[in-house]
């Protein structure tokens, strides 16, 4: 047995008590795909998607106690703009108050497409979530 860390392929010649050592064959390892391929290949999602994913469903099926942290923007003016529908996006002055979920989540619903947000069924917006934020992480 050969022991030694790269293996020599020995080519028996007809002798077999005369053993010549043959070039070591290259080994073809298949190229890394990019992450979001990888994750997409398994159906899962990256860490800071999921953590979005997270955000997103909590905002989308808001408990009642939480009914004060959103709200949208038609309660603050009566003009028919584009974001009318869109949750209020409060200013916040330090990177530690973005963090928080009343500005992550408004964030994050309001940069959704509209046909995520219509959606009424918790199932149905969790699968077609899924797949919008698999796709954006394959994009990006």
């Amino acid at each position: 047995m050969i022991t030694c860390a790269v293996q020599f392929r020995l080519d028996v010649v007809s002798d077999p008590s005369v053993c010549r050592r043959a070039r070591p064959r290259p080994v073809i390892c298949p190229l890394p795909s990019p992450p979001g391929y990888l994750y997409a290949d398994f159906g899962a999602l990256p860490l800071t998607e999921l953590h979005n994913f997270q955000i997103l469903q909590f905002v989308h099926k808001l408990p009642q106690i939480f009914s004060t942290y959103f709200t949208k923007n038609s309660m603050f003016h009566t003009y028919k703009t584009r974001t009318k529908e869109g949750l209020h996006i409060d200013f916040i002055r330090s990177s530690l108050g973005q963090r928080c979920i009343e500005y992550k989540g408004s964030v994050l619903w309001n940069l959704r497409p509209d046909e995520l947000r219509n959606v009424e069924s918790t199932k149905s917006f969790r699968n077609k979530l899924k797949q919008f934020c698999i796709v954006s992480s394959v994009n990006v």
